[in-house]
């Protein structure tokens, strides 16, 4: 398979090589959907890719459309939505202020993805280009958003990974070998894009469960806590 880890960088973690969707869904909660969607966000439901790249260049922020979604979306398995920030979601972020509507564009897309992740009323997709876009640009694009994703569950203090379940801790090492990701002209087209539509499949319900896992534990740690106030 020609999305294959470049082996240009150095990986932080120890990665292990990507499993198919398939291999993963059976360690899924009942609340994560599993089914298999248009890859494509519909211009009903949240702005194309092309309309987040204008919003974010407005913001003056240096991100693609799917590093930022994945930086959002890894933000969201740690932290209330109403603790993100869309304009800040690295540490490196200096957007230009002013541009209200832009701002409240980004954060109508924070709303109703972590709707999407906590009631699982309706797939979850990464935010990625159409998939008449070529080949080359959408890999890339998932490369991305997995490295939002990473780097941001990373810099988050709440999360400590040697404290996540094995399905998560693979998760999180799988991500991180996709950020490698690269595009190989050796196979033929088809089997690309095949093996491009597993991947995404894989990182879309991935991301859907290390959400349920982290949320639901702080959850419960929430309600001992609240139990605890109440006895004393």
């Amino acid at each position: 398979m020609a999305l294959r880890p470049a082996g240009r960088r150095r990986n932080p973690l120890q990665c292990s090589r990507a499993r198919p969707w398939r291999d993963c869904r059976q360690s899924l909660p009942k609340a994560v959907s599993v089914g298999r969607p248009n890859l494509y966000w519909g211009m009903s439901k949240t702005p194309d890719y092309s309309q987040v790249t204008e919003l974010l260049a407005r913001l003056g922020l240096q991100h693609s459309p799917a590093g930022w979604h994945g930086l959002l979306c890894g933000a969201l398995c740690v932290d209330d939505a109403s603790r993100v920030d869309v304009a800040h979601l690295a540490d490196g972020d200096t957007p230009i202020v002013g541009d209200t509507a832009a701002v409240e564009a980004l954060a109508g897309i924070l709303a109703r993805t972590q709707r999407v992740l906590h009631e699982a009323s309706e797939p979850f997709l990464p935010l990625l280009p159409a998939d008449d876009d070529a080949l080359e640009v959408r890999a890339r694009a998932l490369a991305e958003w997995c490295e939002g994703f990473v780097f941001s569950l990373g810099g988050r203090h709440r999360f400590d990974l040697a404290a996540c379940s094995p399905d998560v801790q693979e998760i999180v090492r799988d991500f991180t070998e996709l950020t490698r990701a690269e595009f190989g002209t050796d196979n033929d087209e088809e089997e690309e894009e095949n093996a491009y539509a597993e991947l995404v499949e894989y990182v879309r319900v991935g991301a859907q469960l290390v959400y349920v896992e982290l949320r639901r534990g702080q959850e419960r740690v929430a309600k001992h806590k609240h139990a605890g106030q109440t006895l004393h």
